[in-house]
């Protein structure tokens, strides 16, 4: 069994032993080591030679040397192979075979038998290769063969043993140690006492076999020795010594690099292997390869870490405490944290090294992705054990997974594996078409020469699928389903296995789902892009899963309502976690505008670009699940047909893909609908006499809670016509697209109020004249955050003008104001007086729903209630003249009454021929029999007969008599009460305020 052999083996040193003051300090002087021949990577004899002082007189008890190690150089190793091993047998009678030697060894030492002392006594001796005990992983046996003195007779030979070990926890380099070593030696006149002073041993660089032994350091810095003593007291003592070598740059370093995955086709998850090997030779006259000190693997451009890694739900990380690195203890690792395996030969040992390949625990300030690499050849305490920690790179753009070893111990190997595990949990999936692929490495020797970049090759054969087939699917469920409810949104996307990935998407709903964006603050575009929204934004969740394989990685997380982003009605920010066992990637931010459509007000979801990659990862998205379930957010359609969600779904290979899903609501019976109607005419009173142009102001109110309008006739009242000169005002339908409408075909404005959003839409009503659609049609073009456009055909029915709005959009209008303007602008003449015709509207519903309604009601004339001017002159001259004017607008005036101000009087006697009254609207006797009666204070106008439609009064200078405070105020403001009278009429009373004008004109 191959052994390590530590070229410094050692120590022989023997027997010693020797006795002096308590406590003294072993005192180690001299120390040196040398190599016959500097050359790094040479096979050279090395000398270790030191001396031991101050340990007291010979015979002292107490102070005699215990223990002693060899801290060799590291990279000065020897290789337990080139020799056999002798048996301790024969270690014992000194009877080795002499292809077993590697060394020898001189001890100096003071005798003391008795009476008789000898000082510098020279004790020789030869290393030799032994069998192992326990784990080490080798073994020197050092047979002294001692004399006595001056006779030269020879005494039994003296055989000690001396393990070596592997300073892992530290520098990687060999620690020869002797325990307990003897104090006396027996000699045919008795017990002596010896006291070492010199130890000298040398390491051939040629075994005696032949084979090449010992090999120098590779790099050419200080290669220090260090020396450890302790006595039988505990006290201890040090030294150290050191050599350098020489002509690094000429030491071969020729690394061999090798690439290998299972055989299971293209874009599947697979084992996967990187192996490093070395030249090794035990040809003396060869020089050693010198070892990397860092290497970076990298698999081929298409094997990529998988997310299937984390799969399971049990992959853990490592933390820096349980692996231990600086220790040679065995690492605790949780078994939920071994990613792969590693295998390590070595001349050093006759086995492999085996092991296990950890994910790490994050770290601050490190890398994301690191590993922890254990190789051993057992599970015990003292087992040789190597430790390496990793560092795992993902090409942010490709994904070429590169793997960094730093700070590789000089310990002598002739191949190192590292293996990525497989399964459906694998850490590697394998590109995603089939063919021949290169990796690549670069390995950094110790001797500090230049790089080596060898490179390998692997084939993925076998099961090859098309990369750019691209079949998605597409999901789509609303629970519950009961028309105009809210309810949960749910749009599903997926895509089979091995197949382009999903890069973008564009989802048409149909229209009527919708959701309350005014009840939700928005979250700004810069902190969605961090996924840094406020949990106010929140409005759903989405659950992705991810990765190749038949057990794809499962995630869920947040989605949230963000402000427009680039000019679209609003956002959503889809959030998912990449988080991976302990592995925490960040999150992937989607980011789909929301758009409304301007032909039926459906929305559209755009997310033009899907992450990909997270941190160089591939997500490979294989489904997106998008659950709109926040309370009283989303709602359904209240129309129960049957309805189809479209989409456009692109692929990261720039391929699309149309994808349908159905949708329809139910329970529209039970949805009421009961929309009302106001309308009133406006213009002055002469726009709503015969042959004026009236305006219309209209507005239809729906609550929350009912279906949704989907068509509104509206029959204006008799008396209405279309004037026919400003019918020529409409805008041509070319012109009207193309926004060139001149502000001549403006009749109006219209506003409409939506729960769904914390502003009104508004716009103009334009006149527009579609090619062969006889009269010319409303056209509106609410805008707002959102576009509506509608069109009002215009017909009329047996001598009634009708407007009607027709595909009206599935959504909530809690007010709908339709205002026509009056005068100049007014479309419309009247054959009639309004005021007198008492006209009605005629309204015509139809719901979404189905459901139909019908609405009259009586249009409200603001112009056509009794009205009332006056003016007044010459206040401060004390002799003003006054002018009252009422209208009776529908009715005719019975009765006027003036009450004047306080500081106003009429003059009674003058009044009588300073009153002048104008009466129309009545029959030439009832106007001779109209009077106007006089008081102080008041003047009352009576109308006989039917009444008169309107009056003026005047009172000319000399009827008014104003008081002096009155007159010495400065244009004072007058306050009037007029009482006008009329048929089955509440008498209206109301305040004229006035201030003086110069002229009654």
């Amino acid at each position: 069994m191959q052994r390590l052999l530590v070229t410094a083996a050692i120590a022989v040193g023997v027997v010693l032993s020797a006795a002096g003051p308590a406590m003294a300090i072993p005192s180690l002087s001299g120390a040196q080591i040398t190599p016959a021949d500097t050359t790094a990577g040479a096979h050279e004899n090395v000398t270790v030679r030191f001396d031991v002082d101050d340990l007291g007189p010979t015979g002292a008890p107490g102070d005699d040397l215990r223990d002693l190690d060899l801290l060799l150089p590291p990279g000065l190793v020897g290789d337990p192979g080139a020799a056999p091993e002798c048996a301790f047998a024969d270690l014992e009678r000194d009877r080795c075979d002499p292809a077993s030697r590697v060394g020898t060894t001189e001890i100096r030492a003071d005798l003391k038998l008795s009476a008789l002392e000898l000082t510098d006594q020279r004790i020789r001796g030869d290393i030799y290769l032994v069998p192992t005990r326990g784990t080490e992983p080798a073994r020197l046996g050092i047979v002294l063969r001692p004399v006595i003195p001056i006779l030269n007779i020879p005494l039994d030979p003296l055989a000690i043993e001396s393990p070596v070990r592997v300073r892992t926890a530290e520098d990687g380099g060999l620690t020869a140690s002797l325990r307990d070593l003897p104090r006396t030696q027996s000699t045919p006149l008795g017990i002596a006492a010896l006291k070492i002073t010199r130890l000298q041993m040398q390491l051939f660089g040629t075994a005696g076999s032949g084979n090449a032994f010992l090999t120098n350091p590779t790099t050419c810095g200080a290669s220090t020795l260090r020396i450890a003593a302790t006595t039988y007291d505990g006290v201890s003592g040090a030294a150290t010594a050191s050599f350098t070598a020489t002509d690094c740059g000429t030491v071969p370093f020729t690394p061999g690099f090798g690439v290998d995955a299972d055989p299971v086709g293209a874009d599947v998850p697979t084992a996967a292997r990187a192996t490093v090997t070395l030249p090794f030779s035990r040809d003396p006259s060869v020089r050693a390869q010198t070892q990397p000190r860092r290497a970076v693997v990298a698999l081929p451009e298409g094997f990529e870490l998988s997310p299937t890694v984390g799969s399971g739900g049990d992959l853990q990380g490592c933390s820096d405490a349980q692996f231990g690195q600086r220790s040679a203890a065995p690492s605790s690792c949780p078994a939920g944290a071994q990613i792969g395996t590693v295998q390590f030969s070595s001349p050093l040992v006759d086995a492999p090294l085996t092991g296990k390949v950890f994910l790490a625990d994050p770290a601050p300030g490190a890398p994301l992705i690191r590993i922890f690499i254990v190789a051993e050849q057992g599970a015990q305490s003292d087992a040789l054990r190597i430790k390496l920690a990793g560092v795992v790179e993902p090409d942010a753009q490709t994904g070429q997974i590169r793997t960094t070893l730093d700070d590789i111990p000089q310990l002598p190997f002739t191949s190192f594996e590292l293996r990525f595990r497989g399964g459906q949990h694998a850490v590697v999936s394998t590109p995603r078409s089939c063919g021949t692929y290169t990796g690549t490495s670069r390995m950094t020797p110790h001797s500090g020469g230049a790089d080596a970049t060898p490179s390998a090759t692997v084939s993925v054969a076998g099961d090859c699928p098309d990369p750019a087939a691209f079949t998605p699917s597409l999901g789509f469920s609303a629970s519950p389903a009961q028309a105009q409810w809210d309810a949960t949104i749910t749009t599903a996307v997926s895509r089979p296995d091995r197949q382009a990935r999903l890069s973008s998407m564009r989802v048409s709903l149909p229209p009527g789902i919708l959701g309350r964006i005014s009840t939700v603050p928005a979250c700004p575009v810069d902190a969605a892009r961090q996924a840094a929204c406020s949990a106010d934004s929140r409005v759903g969740t989405v659950a992705a899963t991810a990765g190749p394989g038949a057990a794809p990685l499962g995630v869920e997380g947040p989605v949230y309502l963000t402000e427009s982003i680039d000019e679209s009605f609003a956002g959503l920010a889809i959030v998912v976690p990449a988080k991976v066992g302990p592995l925490d990637l960040g999150n992937s931010v989607t980011l789909a505008k929301l758009f409304v459509r301007s032909s039926d007000q459906g929305l559209d979801v755009v997310a033009e670009q899907i992450p990909t990659r997270l941190q160089g990862i591939a997500l490979g998205l294989r489904s997106l699940e998008l659950r709109l379930d926040r309370p009283g957010f989303t709602f359904n359609a209240t129309s129960c047909a049957a309805q189809t969600v479209r989409a456009t779904l692109g692929s990261d290979l720039g391929g699309a893909a149309p994808a349908e899903a159905g949708y329809q609501a139910t329970g529209c019976e039970n949805v009421p609908f009961e929309p009302t109607i106001e309308a009133s005419l406006t213009g002055s009173r002469s726009d709503l006499a015969k042959n004026g142009h009236p305006g219309l102001d209209v507005t239809v109110r729906q609550t929350g809670q009912e279906a949704n309008a989907s068509s509104v006739a509206v029959t204006l009242p008799k008396g209405f016509a279309a004037d026919p000169d400003r019918l020529k005002r409409a805008c041509p339908l070319a012109k009207f697209e193309a926004n060139d409408c001149p502000d001549s075909a403006i009749m109006g404005k219209a506003t409409a109020i939506t729960p769904l959003l914390p502003e009104p839409l508004a716009g103009d009503v334009v006149f527009v004249l579609a090619p062969g659609s006889g009269l010319p049609q409303l056209r509106l073009q609410l805008r707002g955050r959102l576009a509506i456009d509608l069109v009002g055909k215009v017909s009329v029915s047996g001598t009634q003008l009708v407007n009607e709005f027709g595909g009206i959009p599935d959504v909530p209008l809690s007010a709908f104001r339709l205002q026509l303007d009056s005068g100049d602008k007014s479309p419309l003449s009247t054959s009639e007086d309004l005021c007198l015709s008492q006209p009605k509207v005629l309204a015509r519903f139809g719901a979404h729903s189905g459901k139909t309604k019908e609405r009259t009601v009586t249009p409200a004339a603001p112009s056509c209630t009794p009205s009332a001017t006056l003016k007044v002159t010459s206040l401060r001259a004390g002799s003003p003249e006054l002018q009252l004017r009422a209208d009776g607008a529908t009715r005719k005036l019975q009765q006027v009454r003036l009450k004047l101000p306080p500081g106003i009087e009429i003059d009674r006697a003058k009044a009588r021929n300073l009153i002048r009254l104008q009466a129309g609207g009545m029959s030439s006797g009832d106007r001779r029999r109209a009077r106007v009666t006089v008081y102080k204070t008041r003047l009352d106008v009576t109308l006989p007969g039917t009444g008169a439609q309107r009056i003026n009064v005047l009172l000319r200078k000399g009827a008014l008599r104003v008081g002096s405070l009155t007159r010495q105020r400065r244009n004072p403001r007058l306050n009037f009460r007029v009482d006008v009278s009329q048929p089955q009429v509440a008498t209206r009373s109301s305040v004229l305020r006035t201030r003086p004008v110069r002229s009654l004109g």
